[in-house]
């Protein structure tokens, strides 16, 4: 798998009357570190979902190198190099 470059076009999402990311746009080269930062409730975690499909953006594009990804879902998006993983604030179960 070639790594690809990742390009997010005017995303954004809403859940109800809140409006969680507004038309965000960024590009992300291949090869390169690219980070997202901003304070609590910016909508980070909502973009990066959005972009690896674990929630559906109300407008805007999210394309791995030249394809688009609109009709995949996390699973297929991950198969194609760009997924996720999630935080655990506890190292023990108790």
């Amino acid at each position: 798998m070639r790594p690809c470059n990742l390009t997010v076009d005017d995303l954004s999402v809403r859940f109800g009357g809140l409006v969680a990311v507004d038309q965000l746009s960024l590009h992300a080269p291949a090869g390169t570190i690219t980070g997202l930062i901003g304070p609590n409730g910016a909508g980070k975690t909502t973009t990066f979902n959005a972009c690896t499909g674990f929630v559906k953006a109300t407008t805007g594009s999210v394309r791995l190198g030249p394809e688009s990804l609109a009709h995949h879902g996390p699973a297929a998006r991950a198969k194609k190099g760009l997924g996720r993983t999630f935080q655990r604030m506890e190292l023990w179960n108790n």
